[in-house]
């Protein structure tokens, strides 16, 4: 008797998946909005027609695109969620990125390890803002790669500047306040002894952020 019911309950698991996917490959021949778009059926059906040709034939994808062109049109579906255009004359409304959301698979993206990178940036908005053109300060990128250098090198210290939106460039500005310190204080002899004699809790709760944080780092540096 129990082997029975194992067997039912194998025969009912198998029964489930093979529904499933006769469901879904009906659905994505017929009910798909791609579905009015010509090409290779099984292509509609699963992406392991491109697999077989990407994998088992060594990336040939590409060329039996091509093919398909020849025999399907411009337009035709290679994928149960893609198509391809090969018609110049429809690429300008194909690639107008000021109207329509595009956003990349996951499984397009996920071979690569610089998912922040630009180019494999799968949301369609995060992608059009790190598109937008933008000026980097080369110097403070090369003053942060010169601190982390120093920092890592002489005092065993990381703070991955070099990785942060602005290179941390406020910590140049406050660094260059000591140069006004020592200039004042060779003309003014007891002005550099007083100064350094507030304590430095004392001027970071007065300060903004960006002194409070080159204060922090200079304590962290003391200690």
């Amino acid at each position: 008797m129990e082997g029975f019911l194992n067997l039912l309950l194998w025969q009912s698991i198998v029964t489930t998946i093979v529904l499933y996917y006769a469901t879904v490959a009906l659905y994505r021949l017929y009910l798909h909005p791609l579905a009015r778009f010509p090409g290779p059926k099984l292509a509609a059906v699963t992406r392991w027609y491109e697999g077989y040709y990407d994998l088992y034939l060594s990336g040939q994808y590409t060329l039996k695109i091509a093919e398909l062109h020849k025999q399907y049109g411009p337009i035709i579906r290679i994928s149960p969620y893609e198509l391809h255009v090969n018609d110049a004359s429809f690429f300008d409304t194909l690639y107008n990125r000021q109207e329509g959301v595009w956003h990349k698979y996951d499984w397009s993206i996920d071979a690569f390890a610089t998912k922040g990178a630009t180019i494999w940036t799968a949301d369609h908005t995060l992608h059009k803002n790190r598109r937008l053109p933008k000026t980097v300060d080369l110097g403070a990128a090369f003053t942060a790669f010169v601190r982390d250098v120093v920092n890592d090198y002489i005092f065993g210290k990381h703070y991955h500047d070099l990785g942060k939106e602005d290179f941390d460039a406020g910590m140049v500005v406050a660094a260059q306040a000591g140069g006004l310190l020592w200039r004042i204080t060779k003309f003014i002899r007891f002005f550099g002894p007083l100064m350094r004699s507030i304590p430095p809790q004392r001027i970071m709760a007065v300060s903004d952020p960006v002194t409070k944080n080159f204060f922090r780092f200079m304590m962290e540096m003391a200690s």
